[in-house]
């Protein structure tokens, strides 16, 4: 729950007094002190749920509950980080995450981390972190990224990069917690570069049957404001490049080339695919019902086209291997300057 919730709570406790003190009052109109005190009510009531909030948060916070931390980060960040306890290595599910070392510099901080599987064989040199992180500081001037970029083998262990820049007339980091969190790591990569599709002319749709569909992503030249999209309605498989990878149909709307791909359990395997830039327009996604399957129709220039079909490569990837777990390190940012 935010300052959002709060206020929209509040505005169905008015509402419920106001329409309850209406009828009051066309029942018997000469009292209207009774409406006095249902006013006070609207104003002590919203004020009070306030209050506990704000006492009974912080006192779940301190325990660990997770769930209380993200609304009193969403209140106060800044209390929120100082009630964090520094821990610089935690484990979950057999591995662990730990912080090796921090730079500072002016204006910026490279922290390294160390993901190891203690149990199994679960990191390589593929392993990702599946878009699942969150980095948090105390304060909102702050920004920062991550990024892997280096395996040791032979410890079965990757080291990721985590990069902070704040603007240094705002926030002093010195002596400030971070707190950097991982909920899913994806491993066993399977790559396929610049897979060529030959598509014949008679596999090419001149006049696809089209369906109206709810977007859930969209990228390229898509209109970011129209939450609907009009893509080939197909089925069937064309192509299939990876397991869970297909290609279900490939046709010509609007004079622009449309090729339709279907994802199975992308949730989890991060499955996707990458067409030329000098052709790529742009592309769309949606769902099916239980999430278990994502589409993709990709548009690309018409001039790709040729008298005998069309000659493009693409790159494919998916992983092979999906673990979820609840990595957390708190750690300070020292200035040693």
């Amino acid at each position: 729950m935010n300052a959002e919730l709060l206020t929209e709570a509040i505005g169905l406790v008015d509402d419920r007094y106001l329409i309850e003190s209406e009828k009051f009052c066309q029942i018997n109109a000469r009292r209207k002190h009774v409406w006095r005190n249902i006013a006070a009510s609207i104003v002590v009531v919203p004020f009070l749920i306030i209050v506990l909030l704000m006492a009974s948060v912080p006192v779940f916070a301190a325990t660990g509950n997770e769930f209380a931390y993200d609304i009193l980060y969403a209140i106060s960040p800044s209390v929120a980080q100082a009630m964090k306890p520094v821990n610089e290595s935690c484990i979950s599910n057999g591995i662990q995450i730990e912080v090796l070392s921090a730079d500072i510099g002016k204006g910026e901080a490279w922290v390294y981390l160390a993901v190891r599987d203690l149990e199994d064989s679960r990191i390589d040199a593929s392993t990702d972190l599946f878009d699942s992180y969150s980095i948090r500081v105390p304060v909102s001037c702050c920004s920062a990224s991550c990024r892997g970029i280096f395996y040791d083998e032979n410890k079965n262990e990757k080291t990721y990069l985590v990069n902070l820049w704040w603007d240094e007339s705002e926030w002093s980091p010195h002596g400030e917690k971070v707190t950097f969190q991982v909920k899913e790591l994806l491993s066993g990569q399977i790559e396929l570069l610049d897979y060529e599709l030959n598509i014949p002319l008679s596999e090419i749709d001149p006049s696809p049957k089209e369906k109206t569909i709810y977007k859930t992503g969209a990228g390229g030249d898509s209109d970011p404001d129209n939450t609907n999209a009009v893509v080939m309605d197909v089925e069937g498989t064309l192509y299939h490049p990876l397991p869970s990878v297909w290609i279900t149909g490939v046709g010509i709307i609007d004079d622009e080339i449309h090729i339709q791909l279907k994802y199975e359990n992308s949730l989890e395997n991060d499955a996707h695919a990458r067409f030329p830039i000098d052709s790529y327009r742009r592309s769309v996604y949606w769902m099916n019902d239980d999430h278990s399957v994502t589409y993709q129709e990709v548009v690309l220039s018409n001039e790709i086209i040729s008298d005998d079909g069309i000659r493009i490569s693409a790159d494919f990837w998916e992983y092979g291997q999906h673990t979820e777990g609840n990595w957390e390190v708190t750690f300070r940012i020292e200035n040693n300057q």
